[in-house]
């Protein structure tokens, strides 16, 4: 009968370390998260900057990303098919 006990017990207690870990890594996460929002907030004069593959912009100052409205142009506008429907 002591033997259940002891188990049980082992298990609850392992049980209840691991959800106390996950919900102190899910603050941390929470308050990183927190922190590098009021960082970019308090960044007035973002200084952006074009990333290596040109999809998105990243602020100097505060690593503030941005999507770019118009992405790199690699084909000129002669490459362009102006058909609807080609054969």
């Amino acid at each position: 009968m002591v033997l259940p006990n002891i188990i049980t017990s082992v298990c609850l207690l392992s049980l209840g370390g691991i959800i106390l870990g996950a919900g102190l890594l899910r603050l941390s996460l929470q308050d990183r998260q927190r922190m590098e929002y009021d960082r970019q907030s308090s960044c007035r004069w973002h200084h952006w900057q074009v990333l290596d593959d040109g999809t998105a912009l990243v602020c100097g100052l505060c690593g503030k990303r941005s999507r770019r409205a118009n992405g790199p142009s690699d084909r000129g506008p002669g490459s362009i098919s102006t058909e609807i429907n080609p054969p």
